[in-house]
């Protein structure tokens, strides 16, 4: 009885625990946490565990985000029926095909199945399949990111699938290839950390965090004072150091530059004096088609040397739960005389395919700009920052990411962050990164 209190209690509590630890925390456990979840899987029939797997499945979602954002009750409870059904189905499909396929091929059934969800999920409505990406989660096993987070993603599930397999059966092939893995992932974890990037030419680059941790509203009122004086401030002193490229985060100035021609003119200044090119995040104005909202782009823009307007993005798939804002139509490779890169809005970053596109396009290095305002926990603020991390990997590019209130970071091509700024804290970035012509 205990026995079986324990494995129908615990291990669909401690599955749950072991997902937050993962995702949020520390990105080493996604090798082990769908470890209890698949032993339940392996061991009984679907009549014996499914209300197990309801179990964890619900934890996970409430682990993942009640305590990490602060959104409307309505975004929880959407998460909990997107993440906790994802994960429910996921373990009652393995369950359902497990027992009855041979067992030496029950180890293949979770990553395929969980590869397959993942595309599933993605087709519905919010976007918000990265919650299953893990192998975003791992962004220093460079060469296996070029992969895509994908392919780790189906790394870790196997292995996760071969650890439950061997806890069940005690077959010592599983386990043998289980170490093998490790193996790779050590090689993999230390060539990322030592290698050195190389390229045609450096490029001077400066990340700048502002640090404005208050509400919209007030962000609103304040950008043209304020929020403006404090990264004119930071930009000068950075100045000194002659970078060729300055960075501000996403929404840095939350009032649209086209419209309010005075302060265009005064961001123009800036790029101007500093001798840099100037990205920089802020927002325009849509037309009205709805006389009781505003809706908006959200968008970067790129000064000059020169103080000319010579980029623009609007962010092609916007934050979802944010429905004011429209989502852009382009996807445009910005050019300065330093080199091409590309943009990507805070949430994009969670996404593949932007930057991947990009280095189709020619891009030399990458830039996301963030506004994590929204989240109140320092992990999940690093977690998020995990996905940068990958996206850099992944493209065997360099990447800026500048963010309001943290994490800014400068990434090298290998996932390695070589410059970070804490969150909470005002500050800038600068070191030299390598490009290729």
């Amino acid at each position: 009885m205990k026995k079986k209190l324990f494995e129908f209690i615990f291990l669909p509590v401690l599955f749950a625990i072991l997902v937050y630890i993962g995702i949020m925390e520390c990105g080493l456990f996604i090798w082990i946490a769908l470890v209890p979840g698949l032993y339940l899987v392996f061991k009984y029939n679907f009549g014996k565990i499914w209300q197990s797997a309801l179990l964890g499945s619900i934890l996970i979602p409430i682990f993942l985000t009640w305590f990490v954002v602060i959104f409307d009750n309505w975004y929880f409870l959407y998460a909990i029926l997107y993440i906790g059904s994802f994960y429910w189905l996921f373990l009652l499909t393995v369950n359902l095909i497990v027992h009855k396929i041979t067992w030496s091929s029950k180890v293949l059934a979770p990553p395929f199945v969980w590869l397959l969800f993942t595309f599933l999920y993605s087709l519905m409505p919010g976007k918000v399949h990265w919650w299953f990406n893990i192998g975003d989660m791992q962004p220093m096993l460079y060469p296996l990111t070029l992969l895509s987070g994908y392919g780790i993603t189906f790394l870790a599930v196997f292995f996760n699938s071969l650890l439950a397999a061997y806890l069940v059966d005690k077959g010592k092939k599983r386990l043998y290839l289980a170490l093998f893995i490790v193996l790779i992932l050590i090689v993999s974890f230390a060539y990322s950390f030592v290698a050195s990037p190389k390229g045609d030419k450096l490029v001077k680059v400066a990340v700048i965090q502002g640090n404005f941790p208050q509400d919209w509203a007030w962000r609103v009122a304040h950008a043209d004072s304020d929020i403006l004086d404090k990264y004119s401030q930071l930009t000068t002193e950075i100045t000194k150091q002659k970078p060729d490229i300055i960075v501000w985060p996403e929404y840095a100035i939350p009032k649209d530059l086209l419209l309010h021609k005075e302060l265009y003119k005064k961001i123009s200044d800036i790029a101007r004096e500093s001798n840099s090119n100037l990205v920089i995040g802020t927002l325009v104005n849509a037309p009205k088609v709805d006389l009781q909202k505003n809706y908006e782009w959200d968008t970067a823009l790129v000064f000059s040397r020169q103080g000319d307007l010579i980029g623009r993005y609007d962010s092609i798939i916007p934050f979802p739960f944010k429905n004011w804002v429209i989502a852009g139509k382009e996807l445009p490779l910005i050019k300065t005389d330093v080199g091409s890169f590309g943009v990507s809005m805070c949430y994009e970053e969670f996404l593949p395919s932007i930057a991947r596109q990009y280095s189709r396009l020619g891009a030399q290095f990458l830039i996301s700009l963030v506004n994590d305002e929204p989240i109140n926990s320092k992990n999940a603020m690093i977690s998020k920052s995990w996905h940068a991390r990958t996206r850099a990997a992944e493209n065997n590019k360099y990447l800026l990411r500048a963010a309001n209130t943290g994490l800014t970071q400068i990434i090298n091509p290998y996932g390695k962050v070589v410059a970070s700024l804490e969150p909470g804290k005002e500050g800038y970035l600068l070191a030299d990164i390598y490009i290729s012509e």
